[in-house]
């Protein structure tokens, strides 16, 4: 096994929310290592900032595939044996919480949510318990991005907030 010096992210995070620049770096890595297995067929499913490492170097590696599926086609959410659904809620789909179809849009929607979460410290779909969160992503109920930090650009928030889109067809 790799040895690795860092920290995940969700202890960056834990010391406030982060900058934009290590942000847009951060982002740019994590979208590069989704894209380099979804080009072959692998959804992680469970992006999250406790599965991303940021190294001493400041490299972001994305950790945990114990959920992840290697499939050619769409596939719906692992479940325990008692039925309930694997995965962490404050960063899962929709489709997650459904048992419909996921896909590479998957991995989008919770590496949106892992942004916003990044640069708010907040989560972006929140409740007083695990029902409330979930309901709160199958309704696509959240504060914009921009109302929290009305000094990113209005570019940056849509395209974060796209990425969070309810519809997997909406998402970039």
């Amino acid at each position: 096994m790799e040895l690795r010096k860092g920290e995940t992210l969700r202890l960056r995070i834990a010391g406030g929310a982060l900058t934009l620049d290590l942000v847009r770096e951060l982002g740019a890595q994590l979208a590069d290592a989704l894209g380099a297995a979804h080009a072959k067929g692998i959804v992680h499913r469970d992006i999250k900032p406790a599965n991303i490492f940021i190294t001493t170097r400041g490299h972001a590696k994305i950790l945990d595939f114990g959920l992840a599926k290697f499939t050619e086609k769409p596939a719906v959410q692992t479940v325990a044996q008692k039925g309930s659904v694997l995965g962490s809620i404050y960063f899962m789909a929709p489709e997650q919480f459904e048992r419909t179809a996921l896909d590479i849009r998957t991995d989008l929607y919770s590496l949106g949510c892992v942004l916003y979460y990044s640069l708010t410290g907040q989560y972006p779909f929140n409740g007083e318990n695990v029902t409330e969160v979930m309901v709160a992503h199958i309704q696509g109920s959240c504060d914009d991005l921009q109302a929290h930090r009305p000094d990113l650009s209005p570019a940056l928030c849509r395209w974060i907030m796209s990425l969070i889109a309810r519809d997997k067809d909406d998402r970039p």
